[in-house]
């Protein structure tokens, strides 16, 4: 569902109400994650034990499954194994998604690979976690439905579901929910970008779309309109996140004591206060942390600051929210407008970068919103990093 038109907090609690055929498959996750978040912030020891109900929720209520448990279940469940799920060896599962490939003329990597099948299926296998391109990768190999790879986005990445503001991701849903072959996609894929026609529409269109898909890409012209839509509507994805990152970037930086160079280390030591360092003054790496699995690779530091601003790596969501977080984590007023303003604010920029909107189900992201409700937002941020850094932390999840 796509959530970026919401303003406020109370509008994604009751937004939850209504299901269509779409959201089906992760209504009740999505929904039970929201549930879980807003009990921790209803408590009457919020206001005295809030980084530590955080922390306790990012650590017993977000835990992930990990990708390979994921795939393995769903193969289970799918091929109507009989045997007992612990007791299926790997090589069976290396079997069942190889014939499966083969059946459906699918390739095993989108990019050119000298690696041999068996190795890429045995990665898939043993992974915590791969990137949303392996998803749709198994989504055709495997013959999934539109509504698998949903599962597989939003339930075991804890992302976001199909962007309709891309245009690939716009074809696989389609090919996916026709059930048509990687080779239906190419094709298409291909076409849309020989075709130079650019036609305008309502502004409405693009959030039509990605509320109700079927309603809007149900033949190959009606896909074929939109995604010339999108060529002529959509900027440039990247050149729009990074403009927006130094929007707030400069913002974050006019509340600062340091500029030039030292900038990027002052807001390193805000937001990473609370992460012990190594002897060479580099923060301890996220591995070490027991919130390593909720928050992947959203740990900012000095490095990726100059990484990003000298335009050597993307911006991504989380850089964004981040920011915006250190911004509204200053500001006076009640706890319920500040998250309000910040969660509007977070929105209005996520949905000018194309990306979807701030996702309760993804544990950071609930995270920060709810350090936003916090007497002190930016020191319950710090405090719950420095638990997961505790001695044991790790140990006694």
């Amino acid at each position: 569902m796509n959530v970026t038109s919401l303003d406020n907090y109370e509008e994604y609690l009751n937004q939850y109400y209504f299901q269509d055929d779409r959201t089906v498959s992760i209504f009740k996750y999505t929904k039970r994650a929201i549930q879980k978040m807003d009990q921790i912030l209803s408590a009457l020891e919020f206001e005295t034990c809030d980084a530590q109900l955080i922390y306790r929720y990012l650590t017993r209520e977000t835990t992930a499954i990990p990708f390979s448990v994921y795939l393995k279940r769903y193969i289970y469940i799918r091929a109507e194994l009989e045997e007992p799920f612990d007791s299926i060896p790997d090589s069976v599962y290396v079997e069942i998604i190889r014939n499966a490939f083969f059946e459906n003329h699918m390739v095993f990597s989108f990019q050119p690979s000298q690696k041999r099948s068996t190795g890429i299926i045995r990665g898939w296998l043993t992974r915590e976690s791969v990137q949303r391109k392996t998803v749709f990768l198994l989504g055709f190999g495997l013959r999934m439905d539109d509504r698998d790879v949903t599962d597989f986005l939003t339930k075991c990445l804890k992302e976001t579901d199909f962007d309709f503001y891309d245009p690939a991701e716009t074809i696989y849903w389609y090919c996916l929910h026709h059930h048509l072959s990687f080779d239906a996609a190419k094709r298409l894929l291909e076409e849309a970008e020989r075709d130079k026609e650019t036609p305008k529409a309502d502004k409405d269109y693009l959030n039509s779309v990605s509320m109700s898909p079927k309603l809007c890409l149900w033949e190959e012209h009606t896909l074929r309109d939109y995604l010339r839509y999108l060529k002529g509507n959509r900027p440039e994805g990247e050149e729009t996140a990074f403009r927006e990152f130094k929007k707030l970037y400069d913002r974050v930086a006019a509340l600062c004591a340091k500029s030039g160079s030292g900038l990027s280390y002052e807001i390193e030591n805000v937001f990473g206060c609370g992460i012990p360092k190594d002897p060479a003054g580099n923060l301890k790496p996220i591995s070490e942390s027991s919130l390593e699995k909720a928050f992947l690779r959203h740990k900012m530091s000095r490095q990726r600051m100059n990484m990003l601003l000298g335009r050597k790596r993307p911006v991504n969501r989380f850089d964004l929210i981040t920011f915006l977080f250190y911004l509204y984590s200053k500001k006076e007023g009640s706890p319920d407008r500040r998250r309000d303003d910040f969660i509007r604010e977070a929105n209005a920029i996520l949905m000018e970068c194309h990306m979807a909107g701030l996702y309760f189900a993804n544990p950071y992201e609930a995270f920060v919103t709810m350090c936003l409700m916090a007497d002190e937002p930016l020191g319950t941020f710090q405090d719950v990093w420095e638990m997961s850094y505790g001695k044991n932390s790790k140990e006694r999840l």
